[in-house]
This record gives structure tokens, sequence and C-alpha cells, in this order.
């Protein structure tokens, strides 16, 4: 990566649950390089994604890759339940992975998805929250993101 490349971490979907629902709700947050289709290979390094208020993550993450021109998607594995590691009552989820991007010779492409679930809490006050945090590095300062989501109402 050279160091005019930054990179670009947007979530690509906008949860919606009701409190204590007990469903499973997907959260897909891209990362991309910025000009589009530099190559990034930083190796293995610390992921954190904090949950917005109201929910908590489950110990799974996936990830796929993505291209635009011409569209293409590929869908490429899940890390290890045991290398992921909840705190905060389940609300920060941690984990090593390289986030490899358009590397020559290999099958990534312009965009790596991320694959999250997350479930509503019991008890979480309805609304739209946009605490949520993901960063990718060390310091926690190359990516971060502004994590949305909605609840509605209590279940009783």
């Amino acid at each position: 990566m050279t160091d005019a490349t930054k990179l670009n971490f947007r979530q690509e979907n906008a949860p919606v649950g009701n409190s204590g629902d007990g469903g499973s709700h997907p959260f897909m947050l891209s990362l991309r390089t910025e000009p589009l289709k530099q190559t990034f290979t930083p190796g293995e390094v610390l992921h954190t994604f904090k949950t917005p208020t109201g929910w908590k993550w489950t110990d799974y993450m996936g990830w796929s890759f993505y291209t635009e021109n011409p569209p293409l998607d590929r869908y490429v594995d899940h890390i290890d339940a045991s290398k992921l590691k909840l705190s905060e009552n389940d609300t920060v989820l941690t984990f090593r992975f390289d986030p490899h991007l358009n590397t020559p010779g290999q099958p990534d492409f312009d965009h790596l998805i991320y694959h999250l679930i997350a479930v509503a809490i019991d008890g979480a006050k309805a609304g739209t929250s946009s605490d949520g945090l993901a960063t990718i590095g060390e310091n926690g300062v190359k990516a971060p993101l502004p994590v949305k989501t909605s609840l509605y109402g209590i279940i009783i």
C-alpha cells in the first residue's frame, strides 16, 4: 500500500430488530482502498468491532470479496470461533485477520465484505443508534466507522 492509498470502511446494511426478539441480524461492512483497485496487504492485523447500543455480537465473522466492474462476488470463509474474542458483555468483538485487497495473482477483489451477526439485547430501548465502531489496526485509527442500527419496541 502506498502512502497515497487510504482505507474506506463503510456499512452496507442497517440492521433493524426488536429488543429481545432472539433473532440473528447480519451486519455487512465493506473495506476498500481509496483510490479503488490499489493493492492492500498488511498481513494479520487487529480488528475491533463495537456494536451500537442495544445490540451484542455472536461468535461469527465471515468474509467475501466483491468487485463492481465487472460485478462479481465470491464468498470465501469464516474465522474459527476460537479465534474471536467477545468482551464488554459481548458488545466488542476482536480478532486478528489479514484484510488483503487486489493482491496480484490472488483471487481477491476491490471490496472485502465482513459478515458479522448480532442480536438485539433484551430490554434495549427502542430507537436508532450510531455509536458502534469498526476499526482495523493496532491503534484502531485506520478505518473508523460509526455503525448504525434501529431497534423497535420491546417484546413482552
